[in-house]
């Protein structure tokens, strides 16, 4: 194979660098803006697994932007962390990771050590056997303002844990709820019996829908 003569030594050297960047950069995740602006992190090498576009992320936390600092945030369905590791570097105090991937959870762990921050909880378990367990002493005790739920798109919309997140005894009064599904469904009604919930946002970007859902207050009786 002969060299074409408009390429140099000098530009095949920066093409090969170049190319050898993306191999790296394959199996990465990028953390958008914040503290942790530009690191990249390791995803577990597990089939299926899906985290959410850096494009829809960045819409996502320019929604979220007045909300995040300081707050508390529950990922469900948290697979590479993406979502969990971007909210704790916009201010998050404290991220809980619901993932029931064995090898997922522990690659988050050790993004968190990597990163050297204890702000990231990570729960391996079922995300239903989660949601049935409201009291848990390992888990701080402050109401959950932001949930991010990304479920296998497979599990349809709304997901079959949705009936248990809605009405958890965790959530803040205003909870906001981001919550993924296939673009199939963006159409489909929340469900029959959400009314306490107002869709905030909605967008569609290729093949996924993404809704910010907000819990409306409950009216306390006098």
């Amino acid at each position: 194979m002969l060299m074409p003569a408009a390429w140099t030594p000098t530009a095949w050297l920066r093409f090969a660098s170049a190319a050898i960047n993306l191999v790296r950069q394959r199996g990465k995740l990028r953390i958008i803006a914040g503290l942790w602006r530009g690191r990249r992190l390791p995803i577990a090498n597990i089939e299926g697994l899906r985290p959410t576009p850096d494009r829809v992320r960045e819409t996502l936390f320019n929604w979220l932007q007045q909300d995040i600092p300081g707050s508390v945030c529950v990922d469900l369905f948290a697979g590479s962390g993406a979502l969990a590791f971007e909210a704790l570097s916009r201010g998050a105090r404290q991220v809980v990771a619901v993932e029931q991937n064995p090898q997922a959870c522990e690659q988050m762990r050790q993004s968190a050590a990597e990163l050297g921050t204890d702000r990231l909880q990570v729960v391996c378990a079922d995300v239903g056997e989660f949601l049935r367990q409201s009291e848990r002493p390992d888990l701080p005790d402050d109401p959950w303002q932001i949930v991010f739920m990304d479920p296998p798109y497979d599990l349809g919309y709304p997901p079959p844990q949705w009936p248990q997140l809605q009405g958890h005894v965790r959530l803040a009064d205003n909870t906001l709820v981001y919550l993924e599904s296939h673009s199939r469904f963006r159409d489909t009604p929340l469900a029959d019996n959400a009314a306490p919930w107002t869709i905030q946002r909605q967008k569609v970007a290729g093949d996924v829908c993404y809704r910010l859902l907000q819990r409306c207050p409950v009216p306390r009786q006098e």
